[in-house]
């Protein structure tokens, strides 16, 4: 990434009405996104997971389950949670070749044997650079101040967000404002050789 270029990341869903407000506010501001989508809730709102898909953006996978222990889990644990996670999004998305090949580790609780494991199974372990702690419950305006502080400090770099939380879409028309506003780029990030239009 160069200097003021920022990947936009959201993980944990899909679920309504959250993730569909932040759809409308992405759409309404021409930015595209990489979500993580857990298997399971993929499944519970496969027309959610369908229409981030159909509005043009990257859908990367993060486990079947969302454990907080992947770095503590048994192979087989981990490969079942992996697999599992990217069957259930391409079945709710009705194209398992729509899944991205990127895979966030839940909690980026992250262990040389699961990189491993994902390095063999072809699939690109994303971290984040700059979280805005939009977990911890924290207000809207709060989350706007720690994402800009901490995309200020470092230049560039991957923004962690959950789609599924009410203070982060009231936060996010602010924060993607502000970031325009200050001279960033939203970069989005596709899979090398998918024939899809890179916006």
């Amino acid at each position: 990434l160069a200097d003021k270029e920022v990947v936009l990341t959201f993980d944990d869903g899909p679920l309504p009405p959250y993730s569909t407000r932040a759809l409308d506010i992405l759409a309404h501001e021409c930015v595209k996104a990489t979500y993580f989508l857990v298997g399971s809730m993929a499944r519970a709102y496969p027309d959610v997971a369908r229409r981030i898909y159909a509005e043009g953006h990257t859908i990367g996978t993060h486990s079947q389950n969302h454990p907080m222990v992947f770095n503590r889990m048994s192979p087989d644990r981990v490969q079942n949670e992996v697999e599992n996670g990217i069957n259930s999004v391409g079945a709710a998305l009705g194209n398992p070749k729509a899944v991205a090949p990127f895979f966030r580790i839940p909690g980026l609780a992250r262990a040389n044997s699961v990189e491993s494991y994902l390095h063999e199974r072809g699939l690109m372990t994303w971290s984040a650079d700059f979280p805005a702690d939009d977990w911890k419950h924290i207000q809207a305006s709060e989350i706007v101040n720690r994402a800009l502080r901490r995309i200020e400090a470092k230049g560039r770099g991957i923004l962690l967000l959950h789609d599924i939380q009410p203070a982060t879409v009231l936060a996010l028309p602010t924060l993607l404002r502000e970031l325009k506003a200050r001279g960033y780029h939203i970069v989005h990030i596709v899979p090398a050789g998918a024939n899809r239009v890179k916006t």
